[in-house]
């Protein structure tokens, strides 16, 4: 909710609207360009829309490269199920 409301104070939802992507970038430019680094994470637009979306991504691809890389799936899928 946090993030949600530092968009709508900042409009940052207008800026960059389509998704996935950021305006067809994956790493959005002016993406913290404001200094010192810890201020764009409350006043820079771009980077306030940035981390929920990031937010969102990294659990899935975490699951699926913790899937991916676990040597036992071999395993799993030969064992009795009890």
């Amino acid at each position: 909710m946090t993030w949600g409301a530092l968009m709508a104070g900042l409009r940052a939802g207008a800026a960059h609207n389509t998704f996935p992507t950021m305006s067809g970038y994956w790493i959005p430019p002016g993406l913290f360009e404001l200094a010192p680094w810890w201020i764009n994470l409350l006043e820079n637009g771009t980077t306030v829309q940035f981390n929920p979306s990031l937010a969102g991504h990294a659990p899935g691809a975490g699951r699926a490269g913790h899937g991916l890389a676990d040597p036992r799936l071999e395993t799993l899928a030969a064992a009795p199920w009890p």
